[in-house]
């Protein structure tokens, strides 16, 4: 991010590396349903522009949009303070973004919880959401693996998984009449 708000970075390097990329993924027959990016690096000044002329070119109909709305949970405990504040420095570069150039869910949430989704979090989480509208649940689902290279980010991807496909996460859904849904559905709910 230093590198590339300080002009250290070739936008039209990013536009042919993601260009070759989308093409990669379209030229063994896959349909796309939404581009996104790894930390949401798609959503930084410049980037966002890119990838929604390359959504276009594509006709890749959605873009995530990671906009994640403060909630009183997360001023409970301040030493989470530190995540709040990267959810709401990526929420001013979504903010920036362009707005109507994609269709994408109402809401999002999972970036302040990311990594750390247990069972507990994710019905706080869910009970937080609003009562209408579609919402992106982001989340790392996994299995252990203590030789995974990606260890050093301290993310319990097992939680994620065992919170996901817990019975009683599945009621709590079934009983607020939430329906699980794809990007491929967003058309069809409205977005």
């Amino acid at each position: 991010m230093k590198r590339l708000l300080g002009r250290g970075v070739s936008l039209e390097e990013v536009r042919s590396e993601f260009d070759a990329q989308i093409a990669q993924v379209a030229n063994h027959g896959l349909t796309m349903s939404h581009l996104d990016g790894h930390q949401h690096l798609h959503m930084a000044p410049g980037i966002r522009a890119v990838v929604g002329d390359l959504a276009r070119k594509w006709r890749i109909p959605a873009i995530r949009y990671p906009v994640e709305a403060v909630r009183p949970y997360m001023l409970k405990d301040p030493r989470h303070w530190p995540r709040m504040a990267q959810m709401l420095s990526l929420n001013s570069f979504c903010w920036l973004a362009p707005a109507d150039d994609a269709a994408r869910p109402d809401h999002f949430a999972g970036f302040y919880f990311g990594g750390r989704l247990s069972k507990r979090h994710l019905l706080t989480a869910l009970t937080a959401l609003p009562a209408r509208g579609t919402c992106e649940l982001m989340c790392h689902p996994g299995l252990s693996d203590p030789e995974s290279p990606y260890r050093s980010w301290n993310y319990h991807w097992q939680d994620e998984h065992d919170a996901l496909t817990d019975p009683d996460v599945a009621r709590f859904l079934h009983d607020r009449g939430i329906a699980l849904i794809s990007y491929r559905d967003l058309r069809a709910a409205g977005c």
